[in-house]
């Protein structure tokens, strides 16, 4: 999965860190278990990194995501940020994943 971040999304993230170093920051999804995905959960939040996970470095943090909820998401998906609302998107071409969600 190709993870894109804006310009400014990046700035916001950088701003938003929290002071822990071990922090990163979570993409998953997660269905409730029948693993149909006809409800599906997605996260974006400050977490600890598992060992499983894929990691990838961006400037000053590191977004990582776990194999399983690649399944959930597009190719390649993109994070947004509108400094109006403080807020984030995660979106594709084809979808929009989370909308107005705060750090």
């Amino acid at each position: 999965m190709q993870v894109l971040i804006s310009k400014e999304a990046v700035q916001a993230i950088q701003s938003k860190k929290p002071q822990e170093s071990s922090a990163v920051l979570r993409l998953s999804a997660t269905d409730e278990g029948c693993g149909c995905g006809a409800t599906v959960l997605y996260e974006f939040n400050w977490d600890h990194p598992g060992p499983e996970d894929v990691h990838i470095p961006f400037d000053g943090f590191t977004l990582v995501y776990d194999q399983d909820s690649e399944a959930y998401f597009d190719p390649r998906v993109k994070i947004d940020y509108d400094p109006s609302r403080d807020s984030f998107t995660v979106q594709s071409d084809g979808q929009i994943y989370l909308m107005h969600i705060r750090l």
